[in-house]
């Protein structure tokens, strides 16, 4: 069995040769620009992971719950900038206002959690420039049927009641009867009610739908060489390939990752490491 992380920043590139820091410590010393030894990790995985796709208080909600964050606990004593700070404060203001929904959350922890996005997205520019030039390219494909958007190694186009993305190795996403409204809308599976009706969506959704599906086609791509080297798969979970493996002092988590961390053609520049264990059973490592 193998883990595979494909990942494009050169923070990722030196923690996988064992030379820079943890990306999660990474990620809070940049969004807060504090020295690595006094990040916290776990808070900075929290912001990745909520973050990373357009997210805002409530996503931080979702997974501070998930790992077990205590949010007035983790809020408390931050030291946040005064201009970040005041235009959260005025996000809690509206949002009182309009009646928008502030989660139950206390004005001083809903100001936290949306400091820290704030923080968040002024750290990471080049991801929020991309969710806005995709809802971009989405909404101008919509109108102009066949003209093609490409926004990173993505092309958007609008084939007849289908808008299609096509990904870097030349599969498609479809998403069927797309609509511009005050939001990018199509027809899909409501993953709650499980029933078909339209479905609004974003940039930074957009964005998650074609990460996944990269790293899907990343995941997979290896395959042909895993099958072919002699190793019967047996179940894929996430990022993990459980696999049975021959006899012989070559077969093990060594030559599987070498196999799950070669690049495919169409992904040329990609950095990929993998690294598994061996066992009887299959478990969570760590």
């Amino acid at each position: 069995m193998a883990r595979r992380r494909g990942v494009e920043a050169q923070a990722f590139r030196d923690y996988d040769r064992g030379e820079g820091p943890d990306l999660y410590i990474a990620s809070y010393a940049r969004t807060f620009r504090v020295p690595l030894e006094q990040a916290k990790r776990q808070v900075g995985k929290v912001l990745e992971l909520a973050m990373g796709f357009g997210g805002g208080v409530g996503s931080f909600i979702t997974f501070a719950a998930v790992y077990g964050l205590d949010l007035e606990q983790m809020t408390s004593g931050l030291d946040l900038p005064a201009d970040v700070v005041a235009e959260a404060e005025n996000f809690w203001n509206w949002s009182v206002d309009t009646k928008r929904s502030t989660y139950g959350l206390s004005k001083e922890v809903f100001i936290a959690c949306d400091s820290l996005k704030r923080l968040w997205r002024r750290a990471h520019p080049k991801i929020v420039s991309l969710w806005k030039e995709t809802e971009d390219n989405d909404r101008q494909a919509i109108e102009n049927e066949g003209q093609e958007y490409a926004s990173g190694r993505c092309v958007t186009v609008r084939h007849g009641n289908w808008l299609k993305d096509k990904l870097p190795s030349g599969r498609y996403l479809s998403y069927p009867a797309p609509r511009n409204g005050d939001q990018v809308s199509f027809m899909g599976l409501n993953q709650y009610s499980r029933k078909w009706q339209r479905l609004t969506t974003y940039g930074g959704k957009r964005v998650e739908n074609r990460t996944q599906a990269v790293a899907r086609d990343v995941f997979k791509s290896s395959y042909p060489a895993i099958l072919e080297a002699g190793y019967e798969i047996k179940l894929p979970v996430h990022d993990e390939n459980i696999c049975y493996a021959p006899d012989g002092k070559m077969y093990g988590p060594k030559h599987l990752s070498q196999l799950m961390a070669t690049v495919p053609p169409w992904a040329s520049g990609l950095p990929l490491a993998a690294a598994g264990f061996e066992a009887y059973r299959y478990k969570k490592e760590g």
